[in-house]
């Protein structure tokens, strides 16, 4: 009975250790989203000549309401840690495509970015649906006109410059290129891994490097059309129809994958604020606040700085 005794007491110690150091990674996570949103928010907004930058590319964000423009400090922290010279150094075309266009030109970082709009009512605030608004990825190439595509999404903060990261990206397409022996030309997609939640699915939507070629229309058209199904109703996340047209889930009736090209971009490029590691202050070149951070902090009592 004392050895149990004594087992019991040390079996609740340890319980006590592992929530107070839960609680203390907790608090540097929490410390590490403040941290990023208010550098973003501070940087200077000192325009860029437009030349410099690659005119075939096109950064976009979507911005839909009921969530979007408010908080406004999300959408326009990311404006600015992308036009910043101290962070994304991108003096291109960043287009945000909202069906708030007048909210979004009113807001103090709104002069620098272009304003595009969808569809009339496909995306209505009294039609929301969250997937189909997730969906207008797969029609960035048509809305905003550019043949080239890097999607972000708003809680996605760029914290190193831009081109760099397009180079980089560009070569892991041409790697996978090179690699591909089906005969088939493949997508010109590269997007990372859910690193965040490796078991959950292959892909994380958060950001989409993409080039308009026939097979990047073709994977993008087929993973649109099954994210439609049910009136979008059949996912709650887009990665998971994703999963399905490249191959890497099965499915009754999608035997083929025309997203199987899919090309990975290095994980060490996109830290997430909820991990160990960027608790402890590593960032790579763009950090991903999420939703599940913003809502930990918040319990935390740190939602001032999360908004």
């Amino acid at each position: 009975r004392r050895w149990a005794l004594r087992l019991l007491a040390a079996g609740a110690g340890a319980c006590a250790l592992a929530g107070a150091l839960a609680v203390i990674v907790r608090a540097r996570q929490c410390a590490t989203v403040a941290r990023v949103l208010e550098r973003a928010g501070g940087f200077s907004l000192t325009p860029l000549p437009t030349p410099a930058s690659d005119p075939a590319l096109a950064v976009a964000l979507l911005c839909f309401s009921p969530s979007c423009p408010a908080p406004a400090s999300t959408l326009c922290a990311a404006i600015r840690a992308l036009r910043s010279p101290e962070a994304g150094a991108f003096g291109g075309r960043a287009v945000v495509v909202t069906d708030a266009p007048y909210a979004v030109r009113e807001l103090p970082c709104g002069r620098h970015a272009e304003v595009a709009q969808p569809a009339a009512g496909q995306t209505a605030a009294s039609n929301y649906n969250y997937i189909r608004v997730q969906n207008l990825k797969r029609e960035l190439f048509d809305i905003i006109g550019a043949p080239r595509i890097l999607y972000l999404d708003l809680d996605v903060i760029v914290t190193a410059p831009i081109a760099p990261f397009v180079e980089r990206a560009e070569g892991v397409l041409r790697a996978a290129a090179d690699a591909n022996i089906t005969g088939a030309a493949a997508p010109a997609v590269a997007m990372f891994g859910d690193n965040a939640c490796p078991t959950c699915n292959k892909w994380n939507g958060g950001g989409i490097y993409a080039i308009d070629t026939p097979a990047t229309r073709a994977c993008f058209d087929a993973w649109s059309r099954i994210l439609r199904a049910d009136a979008f109703t059949r996912f709650t996340k887009e990665q998971d129809a994703l999963d399905i047209v490249s191959g890497a889930r099965a499915a009754p009736g999608h035997d083929d994958a025309p997203c199987a090209g899919v090309a990975t971009l290095h994980s060490a490029e996109m830290v997430y604020a909820r991990s160990a590691t960027s608790a402890f202050g590593l960032e790579g070149t763009f950090v991903h606040i999420t939703s599940s951070a913003r809502r930990m902090c918040a319990r935390l009592g740190s939602s001032k700085h999360t908004t």
